[in-house]
């Protein structure tokens, strides 16, 4: 019986100090900039809410901007912002805006969190990390803008990304492709 009130008195203090711990960088990336480098393939293993035979090159994306978000199950802050990239996947899904959430974790462990926690758009599973690797993702939760061409835009935290942020991107490359 002490040990229940020790656990649900020491469970509070892990929770409201799991967000800072989970957004810390694994590493420091901090001379680190994506903006402006050119991704040619998306290299991951396994495509999960995506079309059959859908082979994750860069023309699999239809339209004009993709959303990658670099997540995990056991980030706080990623799991946090599921709701919100959901709702920007609802209002930008048929405007030219993709949406794919990549994680290093495998599929058994990425599907039973997608029963509880669904993400809308495709996610994207890179288990051996080559492609989190080869942008030096080291912080999660990490997004990045991209343009059809393969530009990385903007690097961002997914609180960051607002309706009006992409609706600005949208509107440039749709201006830029004229």
């Amino acid at each position: 019986m002490n040990l229940k009130i020790l656990v649900f008195t020491f469970f509070p203090f892990i929770s409201f100090f799991s967000n800072e711990i989970y957004s810390q960088p694994l590493t420091s990336n901090d001379n680190i900039s994506l903006e402006g480098k050119i991704i040619d393939q998306i290299l991951i293993d396994e495509l999960l809410n995506a079309p059959l035979n859908t082979i994750r090159s860069m023309d699999d994306f239809t339209g004009q901007l993709i959303i990658i978000e670099f997540w995990a199950t056991w980030c706080a802050p990623c799991i946090k912002n599921i709701p919100h990239l959901n709702d920007l996947y609802v209002k930008f899904k048929d405007k030219g805006v993709n949406f794919l959430s990549i994680t290093y974790e495998g599929s058994v462990i990425v599907n039973r969190f997608l029963k509880r926690k669904p993400i809308n758009g495709w996610v994207g599973l890179d288990l051996d990390k080559s492609f989190i690797d080869q942008l030096s993702i080291y912080e999660y939760p990490t997004t990045i803008i991209i343009n059809k061409k393969g530009e990385i835009l903007r690097e961002l935290k997914p609180n960051e990304l607002t309706a009006g942020l992409i609706q600005t991107y949208l509107d440039s490359e749709i201006s830029n492709s004229k």
